[in-house]
């Protein structure tokens, strides 16, 4: 079973809020797998952290642990 992935960020707190969306690789996993995490190298690769504004930016993840690598390494606070 191949899993299609994307990676996305969207902004909160706005009436108008931005969304950010990149695809990431196929993954092939037997069925019934569960779905792969980003990894670190996706999230790089991607590039979406670079793409955001830093200033009094926080990243909230929904759970992944290489968002809050990234996060740290680019100097974004982490929640």
């Amino acid at each position: 079973m191949g899993f299609v992935r994307i990676a996305g960020l969207i902004e909160r707190g706005r009436e108008h809020s931005k969304c950010l969306v990149a695809p990431l690789p196929i993954i092939l996993l037997s069925p019934g797998a569960r779905p792969p995490t980003e990894s670190s190298l996706d999230v790089a690769e991607c590039d979406l952290i670079r793409k955001i504004r830093k200033r009094g930016t926080i990243l909230f993840a929904d759970g992944a642990k290489s968002w809050r690598k990234a996060a740290e390494s680019s100097g974004l606070h982490f929640e």
